[in-house]
């Protein structure tokens, strides 16, 4: 009778491998996930500009 230890080895490792890789595709939603700022501050070099503002911009958007 061959020896199964090897194959049963093989497949734990496959198990193992597998469920990691589960666990982190479950995680990867969650990377994008943070809090967001009260205030956010204009890019440097913009002077009196209110921040954040609509975009597209109403004044420069053209009209259909």
């Amino acid at each position: 009778m061959p020896d199964q230890r090897p194959v049963k080895q093989a497949l734990r490792v496959l198990r193992l491998i597998s469920a990691c890789l589960v666990i982190l595709l479950a995680l990867l939603p969650l990377a994008g996930c943070g809090k967001k700022p009260n205030q956010v501050d204009p890019p440097p070099g913009v002077e009196n500009d209110t921040f954040p503002r609509p975009y597209p911009d109403p004044s420069t958007d053209p009209k259909p």
